[in-house]
């Protein structure tokens, strides 16, 4: 599968000492009006989705209101990423995931 190269304003902010890749087929999408530590990425409705590095995850479920059905990835130096809206949860907590590995 071809992935999306990051657009440059991204790759500068990435921490250099991980290898990142794109979860998904997709484009940014940007809310001005919302406070967001990280970016939004538009995902048509069952297309995959990947882990954008390696990384264990430490949270799967809907709890946090707002978020639907949520997988929380924690990468090394402390990052985390976050999958909301998922149609399913195919992961659990505790599994390690390997670089660019389908998780939804």
């Amino acid at each position: 599968m071809e992935r999306i190269i990051y657009p440059k304003s991204i790759i500068n902010a990435l921490d250099k000492s991980i290898e990142w890749y794109w979860p998904t087929i997709s484009k940014v999408i940007i809310d001005l009006k919302k406070e967001n530590s990280g970016i939004d990425i538009l995902r048509i409705k069952g297309q995959p989705i990947f882990s954008i590095a390696k990384g264990k995850v430490v949270y799967t479920g809907n709890a946090l209101c707002g978020y639907g059905k949520l997988i929380i990835i924690k990468h090394e130096n402390n990052y985390f990423s976050t999958y909301a809206h998922n149609d399913t949860l195919f992961s659990k907590e505790e599994v390690q995931y390997g670089k660019n590995s389908y998780n939804g």
